[in-house]
Parts: structure tokens; C-alpha cells; sequence
């Protein structure tokens, strides 16, 4: 299965239509063992889905019918974006477990998004450094602007600290629209 552009919740979801439509019992099995590790691993107040787990045995099979049908119902009609990320994570166990698909491991690749190259943080880390000499001159340029008398301030120097704050505006928006592209495509990647 192909990760390019997928979410952690469609890449789990389509794990488990394959395997509930390719394994006979699939549907029940993954749901049964997802919420036993969900149970046996998770403490009680940290639990978001409650499951029903009956004290006889003549109310276990309508207590099992009622647990798969609520952890079945967050695949149907696209729900699993309702799907809390503590439990998904146990369908990605199970699915795992008993049909060995690398279910979270496809998940954990896409969460950690694209790597940032060495080049990468060494272009974004010159162009801060350019930043800071450009919006340092800039700001010594106004600096000693303000600080002369009005009769003092040549057309020369306004235009040149002009100039210069506007060379250091470009410098932060260049340094800007890296990192936001960095962030966009690892929220992409995520989402």
C-alpha cells in the first residue's frame, strides 16, 4: 500500500476494509483484539471509548455484537476522522498481529513526514543569519536617522535606510516562506 497523500486515518482504514473484505471473520477478530489490548493497556481514566464487558455469560454475545458494532461504526460513512488516536492505534496492533500488514508502521512513516535535508537547515540557517546583518544595518540606519536633527537628514540617507529596510524585509520573507513550506508539507503529511 502506497502512503503518498495519505492520512493516518485513511491508511488504517484502508488496512482494515482489506482485511475485512479478503479474511472470513476479520471484522470480528480485529475488533475483538483491539479493544483487549485497548483494556488490558490503557488505564481506566484514560480510556475515551467505553466498551461493554457483562458480568454473565448469556449477555456476552450481545455485549460483543454491541463492542464490534461501535468500533465497526467508526469506518463506515467515513467516520474515522472520529476515530480517537488512542484507540485507532490498537486497530493498527490487531490488524498487525493477526494479518501482519505493517498497518503502524505505514502510520508512524507518514506521521514523521519528509525529512529535512542537512541542505535544507543550512540554507534556512544562512538565510537567518542574513537576516539578522540585514535587519541589524537597517535598524542602525534609522537609528542614526532619528537621532539627527531634521535639518541634518539628507534625501541619500533616508533612501539608503529605505532601501535597506526593505533589503531585510525580502531576507525575512524569504526565511519565512521556507520554513512554512517546511511546516506545510510536514502538516500534510500528517493530517
Amino acid at each position: 500500500m502506497t502512503t503518498e497523500g495519505h492520512t493516518p486515518a485513511s491508511i488504517l482504514k484502508g488496512h482494515y476494509e482489506y482485511c475485512c473484505n479478503r479474511y472470513e471473520g476479520a471484522l470480528k477478530s480485529i475488533c475483538l483484539l483491539a479493544i483487549d489490548l485497548y483494556h488490558t493497556e490503557t488505564q481506566p481514566r484514560n480510556r475515551e471509548i467505553v466498551f461493554k464487558f457483562p458480568e454473565n455469560e448469556p449477555d456476552a454475545d450481545k455485549a460483543i455484537h454491541a463492542n464490534v458494532k461501535k468500533v465497526h461504526g467508526y469506518f463506515k460513512e467515513n467516520r474515522t476522522a472520529n476515530l480517537p488516536f488512542s484507540f485507532a492505534h490498537f486497530i493498527g496492533r490487531a490488524i498487525d498481529q493477526l494479518y501482519q500488514r505493517g498497518c503502524i508502521s505505514e502510520i508512524q512513516s507518514v506521521m514523521a513526514g519528509p525529512k529535512v535535508y542537512a541542505g535544507k537547515i543550512e540554507q534556512i540557517q544562512e538565510q537567518a543569519k542574513s537576516f539578522n546583518k540585514e535587519s541589524f544595518e537597517a535598524l542602525q540606519s534609522l537609528l542614526s536617522i532619528i537621532s539627527k536633527d531634521a535639518d541634518e537628514i539628507s534625501q541619500a540617507d533616508l533612501d539608503a535606510a529605505i532601501k535597506e529596510n526593505k533589503d531585510a524585509h525580502r531576507v525575512l520573507e524569504s526565511v519565512l516562506a521556507t520554513l512554512m513550506d517546511q511546516a506545510a508539507v510536514k502538516l500534510k503529511r500528517v493530517s
